[in-house]
């Protein structure tokens, strides 16, 4: 889902890369391994726990063993790599808010040409891509990776083609009428 949304609604290509990706979780992986099989140059993981992270580490270099992958902590100096980093992506529920009850993050490092990605999703741009829009980046949230996982789904369950673009008008008013609800 993350992969066609990257490609086929914000037009971009990671052959080449560098990828800094922050959490190691279930999504944080599938996008990993994704990125990897799109000949991303490389894969840095940003992660609390260093365990969590080598193991993310562990299963990108296992579909492509010759990417280059790292691993580091909050305790690193990552914003370095975060500078140069091609693709900025933000795996964890913390993207909703920047600063001190969200995502610590230097904001400041974030630049145009850079491409920053939030898995979450509502109707609304999470804190953090506020801030990398602000500073130029081209920004993508987490909805386009949830309609193009309901693709597949509807694909593989019926057959049939999906209709994406009925699904994501659908999509954006559930988003809305929840973010009006004030549960989003």
């Amino acid at each position: 889902g993350f992969y066609n949304a990257l490609t086929k609604d914000l037009r971009h290509s990671v052959e080449g890369e560098g990828v800094f990706m922050i959490g190691a979780g279930g999504a944080a992986r599938s996008v990993s391994v994704s990125l990897a099989l799109g000949r991303c140059r490389s894969l840095t993981v940003l992660n609390r726990t260093r365990t969590r992270a080598e193991e993310l580490q562990d299963t990108v270099l296992r579909a492509v063993p010759d990417i280059s992958v790292e691993v580091l902590t909050p305790e690193d100096d990552f914003e370095r790599v975060m500078e140069r980093a091609d693709v900025l992506i933000n795996a964890t529920p913390l993207g909703r808010m920047v600063g001190a009850e969200g995502l610590d993050l230097p904001v400041e490092a974030l630049s145009r040409g850079q491409v920053v990605c939030d898995l979450n999703y509502s109707a609304e741009l999470s804190g953090l891509l506020k801030e990398a829009k602000a500073r130029g980046a081209k920004v993508m949230d987490g909805r386009g990776m949830l309609l193009y996982q309901a693709a597949a789904a509807f694909e593989i369950w019926t057959g049939l083609e999906a209709p994406v673009e009925v699904m994501r008008t659908a999509l954006a008013k559930v988003l809305e009428e929840v973010t009006i609800e004030g549960t989003g």
